[in-house]
């Protein structure tokens, strides 16, 4: 092989693998098109990117709830915007293998084994795919025929381009065919993807929020306290945040449902309305004290509860 030095010209390939020591990052590069394989996924517009980390040099995938995680956590790609890498998304919240990366969600797709075509049924951390333009879309199902997806057509945004949204709601928004959903991302799926049926949606359809599990309050887990409060006078949207009406709502429920709240319903969370929410908390799992001092495991109790509605 000829040697490689800083001036040697190199192909705009569309990829993004580990950080390592320049002569590494050319090799691995040039490794990998060998193997028609592109490490991460094409942007929109096909430009060179920064080689950064990313890449899964462990034996397992994420779970789902890693890679819903993962999303929630990551606003930007590297500093910009996730427009354009919907399957780079797909490759680094699921901590996919090198062999399963693709330069397109298109090309993914190809090596992918469509279940079915019934969104609804797909269970958390299965992949939906879509037919628009020369690179296709994939999104990671959540719950409710919800996904997680780096596009600008989100309902519920976590930052520039990601988030997640209704399956059905972006293949409107956008004109896109919908193709299906699989276990699979070219062979790879992710850790517990077959350890259930789908869970049920909420009446709501707001899909489940990962509060339940990380103890870290979120946009779903706000939209669902909203929808309690919608049950006791609130009539605001179901944004996820929570201004004063939403909290007047919430402390009229605490009060209406027996949870010890007799402070007014002024929309001014304190120590009282706090005390209360753990003692609803207590009923999904919270066994901490009731100080009014709501930590992780007291917003686990509440988002189990939220998650329902």
């Amino acid at each position: 092989m000829a040697s490689i030095t800083p001036n040697t010209k190199i192909p705009k390939f569309r990829r993004d693998v580990i950080d390592r020591k320049w002569h590494c990052h050319i090799r691995l590069v040039l490794l990998l098109t060998l193997c028609s394989k592109v490490a991460d996924a094409a942007n929109d517009n096909g430009t060179a990117r920064p080689l950064v980390a990313g890449l899964n040099t462990t034996a397992s995938t994420n779970t789902y709830t890693e890679a819903y995680a993962y999303g929630e956590t990551h606003p930007t790609r590297d500093g910009e915007s996730w427009s354009g890498w919907c399957a780079s998304l797909m490759w680094r919240a699921g901590n996919l293998p090198e062999a399963s990366a693709c330069p397109t969600a298109i090309d993914a797709y190809s090596r992918s084994t469509v279940v079915s075509k019934d969104a609804a049924a797909a269970p958390s951390g299965a992949f939906h795919w879509w037919d628009i333009g020369a690179d296709g879309h994939v999104a990671m199902a959540t719950t409710g025929g919800w996904a997680m997806m780096a596009s600008c057509h989100v309902e519920v945004s976590w930052g520039d381009c990601i988030g997640v949204t209704p399956v059905t709601d972006y293949t409107s928004a956008t004109g896109a065919t919908y193709l299906g959903w699989s276990y699979d991302y070219d062979t790879a799926e992710i850790a517990d993807v077959h350890g259930g049926t789908p869970p049920s949606p909420a009446p709501s359809g707001i899909p489940a929020s990962a509060t339940a599990s990380n103890g870290v309050p979120d946009t779903t887990y706000y939209m669902h306290q909203q929808v309690y409060a919608t049950a006791h006078g609130y009539s605001g949207p179901i944004d996820g945040v929570l201004g004063t009406n939403s909290w007047t709502g919430t402390q009229r429920g605490l009060a209406d449902d027996g949870y010890g709240y007799t402070g007014p319903d002024d929309g001014v969370p304190g120590t009282n309305t706090y005390m209360a929410m753990q003692r609803l908390a207590a009923g999904w799992g919270y066994t901490g004290p009731v100080d009014g001092d709501l930590g992780p495991n007291s917003y686990k109790g509440l988002a189990s509860y939220f998650n329902t509605i």
